[in-house]
């Protein structure tokens, strides 16, 4: 008789085997400061629940071409870390831990420093909520071949994935910023979160003026 699947939520230290069918919902590639790089991976089951994964660089040879973004895979013999650092309030568990952010919004109030390679903005969801975000090196650059150039009234929407958060300190709130290599930055029509995001901004700033 086939083994039954396991659910992702299922995961504890009382399992020692696991199989899982998982879609790869989102994966990139995180490079060191000595040039070595390993995979990253946001795994997502039937019943919505995601974790967060990572293939070492000993094994990337072997994934590499195999592990595609979309794509659905049965998983076993896979090693289970116990999340206990600064993260464990997003998973109890994970494969490896990572941290995982996910935001999009609006762009507004654009300040960019060439000098220094970085652009700080704010970014703006359908609820008015607020957060600084510092974009740096390429991310600056792709952000501002976006940016630059367009009038004041365009509606630039951006996403990001795997960013870093800086916590508060002083009179500074919480702000995010990309991790070195890790993070992903989309804008314009990349994807259809963006491109839905962006209908319903405009119909939320339309029904904002209808009742003012």
């Amino acid at each position: 008789m086939a083994r039954k699947f396991d659910w992702i939520k299922e995961i504890d230290e009382k399992k020692e085997t696991l199989k899982l069918v998982v879609r790869v919902k989102d994966l990139w590639f995180v490079q060191n400061w000595d040039m070595n790089r390993h995979m990253e991976l946001i795994l997502l089951d039937q019943k919505g629940d995601m974790i967060p994964t990572m293939v070492k660089k000993e094994d990337i040879g072997l994934w590499e071409e195999k592990l595609v973004e979309g794509h659905t895979y049965i998983m076993h013999n896979f090693k289970i870390m116990k999340n206990q650092g600064q993260f464990r309030k997003f998973n109890d568990f994970v494969f490896m831990v990572i941290l995982v952010l996910y935001i999009i919004g609006v762009v507004d109030n654009v300040r960019c420093n060439p000098q220094s390679k970085n652009v700080v903005f704010h970014i703006r969801d359908l609820s008015s909520a607020v957060i600084g975000c510092t974009l740096w090196d390429s991310y600056y650059f792709k952000f501002m071949s976006n940016w630059r150039g367009e009038p004041d009234s365009f509606i630039i929407v951006v996403m990001l994935t795997q960013a870093k958060i800086k916590p508060s300190s002083g009179q500074w709130p919480v702000s995010i910023s990309n991790s070195w290599n890790g993070s992903k930055l989309l804008m314009g029509d990349e994807c259809s979160e963006l491109v839905r995001f962006k209908e319903q901004w405009i119909q939320y700033t339309f029904l904002e003026l209808l009742s003012s």
